[in-house]
C-alpha cells in the first residue's frame, strides 16, 4: 500500500476558527463516506491562528477512483475562509498503529492480540 500524507497549512482569522473547525468536520465526514482511499484526516491548531489539515490516503486506491478533485478539499476549505494555503505532499515510509486489545472480562488485566504469524499455546 502506497500511502501519501497531504499537509495543508494556512492562517485563519481567529473570529472564524470555530466555523473553520466545524466545516472541516462536516466536509471530511462526507468525504470519508465517498472516498474509500482516505485513511485519516486531522485538523491541527499550531497556535498564532495557524492551522494544518493532515490527510493520509492510499494513492494506489485513489488512482482507481474517479475523483472530482481539481482543487483538493483541504485547499477548498481554506479558500472558503479567504486563505490561500500552502500544500505539501509526502510519501509515507512507515505507518504504525497500536495493536488492538482483546476484550476481557471485568477484573482481568488487558492482553494484546497475538501478532500475525505468532501462535499462543494452550497450557
Amino acid at each position: 500500500m502506497a500511502l501519501v500524507l497531504t499537509i495543508t497549512t494556512g492562517r485563519v482569522d481567529p473570529a472564524r476558527a470555530e466555523q473553520f473547525q466545524l466545516t472541516f468536520q462536516t466536509q471530511f465526514g462526507r468525504r470519508f463516506d465517498e472516498a474509500s482511499y482516505l485513511r485519516q484526516a486531522m485538523l491541527v491548531h499550531l497556535g498564532d491562528s495557524v492551522w494544518q489539515m493532515l490527510t493520509l490516503w492510499d494513492s494506489a486506491l485513489a488512482q482507481s477512483h474517479a475523483v472530482d478533485n481539481d482543487v483538493p478539499l483541504t485547499v477548498r476549505i481554506f479558500r472558503d475562509f479567504g486563505v490561500e494555503p500552502e500544500i505539501q505532499l509526502a510519501d509515507v515510509s512507515s505507518f504504525l498503529q497500536p495493536r488492538r486489545t482483546v476484550p476481557r472480562p471485568a477484573g482481568e488485566a488487558p492482553t494484546a492480540e497475538p501478532s500475525p504469524g505468532r501462535r499462543e499455546e494452550a497450557p
